[in-house]
């Protein structure tokens, strides 16, 4: 018996334990049930996203195409007009935010996909904290 925890041959803990134990499990399920409209937020953020990317890649092709096609354009121009236009979102890094091109309508409907991977990175704790908030929420209970 020196291996087994105290409360091993206490029916009576044992019981409570596996009380515990029961009530967390539900918990976790309830919890699992309630991420399954997170994942749906997330699916339409990347509906959004290929939306977004499908429009800019239809301009895109459209404007080069005719600006080739008439010779009124070099790749040289091109790609220096990109990097011109690569600070209009704020920042210089190779990417122009697609939220600039968004419809006020779609801009309220859904925040951009990154945003909202952020933000529900923020508002999702880590395992161990969650089972600490289960914790803390049984022993209130």
């Amino acid at each position: 018996m020196d291996n087994f925890p105290y409360w091993a041959d206490n029916w009576f803990a044992t019981h409570e334990i596996k009380k515990r134990f029961d009530r967390l499990k539900k918990q976790v399920r309830d919890a699992r049930t309630d991420s399954v409209g997170d994942l749906r937020s997330v699916l339409a953020a990347i509906d959004q996203l290929e939306v977004d990317i499908g429009r800019t890649l239809l301009k895109l092709h459209a404007v080069s195409d005719v600006l080739v096609e008439k010779g009124l354009v070099t790749s040289e121009e091109l790609a220096e007009k990109a990097r011109e236009l690569d600070s209009l979102d704020g920042q210089s890094d190779g990417i122009l935010s697609p939220s600039l091109f968004r419809t006020e309508e779609e801009q309220k409907r859904a925040p951009s996909p990154r945003a909202f991977l952020i933000e529900l990175e923020v508002k999702t704790p880590s395992p161990k904290d969650f089972l600490a908030q289960l914790e803390d929420k049984d022993d209130h209970s």
